[in-house]
């Protein structure tokens, strides 16, 4: 007889996993935060230059 996937798998729930660290935290939003600017500088660059080659390409 097989056990269901649930029962095999030993994932430790809410509960049991280990709290984070504040220094984990400040990393993971440090990190969060920079990689969220990236990305609004990139599409923000993206934004400009489709604007200026749109432009110099319909002449």
């Amino acid at each position: 007889m097989t056990t269901p996937a649930s029962q095999s798998v030993n994932a430790p729930t809410p509960s049991q996993a280990a709290p984070l660290s504040k220094a984990i935290v400040r990393r993971i939003v440090f990190s969060s935060s920079v990689g969220n600017a990236l990305e609004w500088f990139d599409f923000l660059v993206y934004g400009y230059f489709a604007a200026i080659i749109a432009k110099e390409f319909s002449r």
